[in-house]
C-alpha cells in the first residue's frame, strides 16, 4: 500500500500490510522518521525516488520485513490503553 506517513500508518502495520510511506505534510515528520528507523515502511521523500524502488528487485524481500516488522510492533490495542489513560486521569 502507497500511503501518507500519517495515523492510517497503524492501521496498515497492524493488518501487517507491507507499505511505502511519503512524507506529505510537516506534522508527518516524526511517525516518517520512526517508521524509517524501525524498518515498519519503506519511506520516501518524493514520488519519483519511490516509483525507482518499489519497481527495483529488492523492494520484495524489503516488503515482507516492513510487514513482518509492522505485525511484531504494533497489537492494535492502542485505543483501550489509551482509553485506560483517560479513565486514570479522570478517577485521580
Amino acid at each position: 500500500v502507497i500511503g501518507a506517513s500519517g495515523v492510517s500508518t497503524w492501521e496498515r502495520c497492524v493488518m501487517g500490510v507491507p507499505s511505502a510511506a511519503l512524507l506529505l505534510a510537516r506534522n508527518q515528520e516524526a511517525i516518517f522518521r520512526f517508521l524509517g528507523e524501525k524498518n515498519l515502511a519503506m519511506t520516501f521523500l518524493d514520488i519519483p525516488a519511490m516509483a525507482d524502488y518499489i519497481t527495483g528487485p529488492i523492494a520484495a524481500g524489503r516488503a515482507r520485513l516492513v510487514a513482518e516488522n509492522g505485525l511484531q510492533c504494533i497489537d492494535g490495542y492502542g485505543a483501550s490503553r489509551a482509553v485506560e489513560e483517560i479513565e486514570n486521569w479522570i478517577g485521580s
